[in-house]
């Protein structure tokens, strides 16, 4: 109960001061693809990290500018590092009402991407305030609890199996 509390706190709190709304309308046509810097929200569950890599590779043949959020225990198990900016996080830079800490706002907040990606499957205030403390374009992520108000694009999947999630946002993503 008080986990909810904290979490309700944290998406006023990102109403509040994050989202803005949106006067102009916004044309899908070729958004993803005349995308030229992209952050990644790496997923935080152990399946999902392990299937998402093809969605990377999708925009690494592309010849895109990727920049991963991550975490720091998982930063050695990226392959090819050299072909990707990070922005790594550690665990303690997490409040108590999962925001990032002040330290990780500074060294977000300013940063612009024409698109941001966010993989989690599962309702993670933290990662859906890291998406929305830089400035984008267009947010795409997971259709989740409390997501609608976070990204212009969602994905609906009511698929358990992780690998074909992943397959079909990398379809999804290819008609962008």
């Amino acid at each position: 109960m008080l986990e909810e509390f904290r979490r309700k706190c944290a998406h006023f709190y990102i109403k509040r001061n994050l989202l803005k709304k949106e006067t102009s309308p916004i044309s899908f046509n070729k958004i993803v693809s005349s995308s030229q810097e992209i952050l990644i929200v790496m997923p935080e569950d152990d399946a999902d990290y392990s299937n998402c890599f093809d969605i990377i590779r999708y925009f690494q043949i592309h010849k895109k500018n990727i920049t991963l959020f991550i975490s720091e225990f998982r930063y050695n198990s990226i392959p090819g590092k050299e072909k990707f900016s990070f922005i790594s996080f550690h665990p303690d830079q997490v409040t108590w009402f999962f925001l990032p800490n002040s330290n990780l706002k500074q060294r977000i907040t300013g940063k612009s991407f024409d698109l941001v990606l966010d993989l989690n499957r599962k309702e993670n205030t933290f990662f859906s305030a890291i998406s929305n403390f830089v400035t984008s374009k267009i947010r795409l992520g997971f259709n989740k609890n409390r997501s609608e108000g976070y990204c212009n694009l969602l994905f609906n999947c009511k698929q358990d199996d992780s690998a074909a999630a992943y397959f079909n946002l990398l379809n999804y993503i290819r008609m962008f």
